[in-house]
């Protein structure tokens, strides 16, 4: 082969080489900053999900203590009904539950929202049975009180615990005349001076619904707690506390 020929052959070479090794290096460098760079995409993300989830633990640690809190003043007023005819606390409770809740709703995340409607459907509950059977919890309180100073009082209570223990059918008060079973212990009331004519009808109403309305009050009351100690554990997850 002529000389210059193969000069000019191994020339060629050396610069395909050369090229060659440029372009596999330029690739190789391409792929690494790509990979770089979905690294730090996959960082970024990993960053915002930590702050996302820090964020919605700090609302969460803010907003549901004060959506228990309103939870708890609203039963307590409940409950007050069976000894004062307090319904404008009532009121004011529950308005204020519920703008407690419409907050709990925005900050908490999905999985308390059902936690959460749980406990204000049970509150709801709660006041509805103290709203149908307060009345006649209060009389009682009332005749109770008068029982310590008028014997009137407590032969009424007698005659009322009768109707109960006969399991009488119900009757309302203001249907006249009154059945049979029912005329002692509407003559007993009449002789107690310090009730009034509402209040002698509400205990009318309540006696032979003793039992069941005292079931109505533990169930309704057992629902409003096992639906807040929900609130509670979801809240608890929410956290991280477990």
């Amino acid at each position: 082969m002529d000389p210059q020929i193969s000069v000019a052959l191994i020339g060629a070479a050396g610069v395909a080489g050369t090229v060659g090794g440029t372009v596999l290096g330029a690739w190789i460098q391409a792929r690494g900053g790509r990979a770089q760079a979905q690294a730090a995409r996959d960082a970024a993300v990993t960053a915002a999900q930590a702050t996302l989830a820090h964020a919605t633990q700090e609302r969460v640690w803010t907003v549901i203590p004060v959506y228990l809190r309103a939870a708890g003043e609203y039963a307590q007023a409940v409950e007050r009904l069976y000894q004062v005819d307090a319904v404008d606390d009532v009121l004011v409770a529950r308005r204020a539950f519920e703008l407690a809740k419409a907050e709990a709703e925005l900050a908490a995340p999905q999985g308390m929202r059902s936690a959460l409607e749980s406990l204000a459907g049970a509150l709801r509950a709660l006041e509805g049975v103290a709203g149908l059977v307060g009345a006649g919890e209060r009389a009682h309180g009332a005749l109770m009180i008068l029982c310590d100073s008028d014997v009137n009082a407590h032969e009424a209570r007698i005659e009322l615990r009768n109707l109960d223990v006969a399991n009488v059918p119900t009757w309302t008060p203001t249907r006249l005349p009154a059945p049979a079973a029912y005329e002692p212990a509407v003559a007993a009331l009449e002789a107690v001076a310090g009730l009034t004519e509402e209040q002698r009808v509400a205990l009318l109403s309540r006696a032979p619904r003793v039992r069941a309305i005292q079931a109505r009050r533990r169930d309704s009351m057992a629902q409003y707690q096992s639906a807040r100690a929900e609130v509670v554990d979801t809240t608890r997850a929410a956290l991280g506390a477990g």
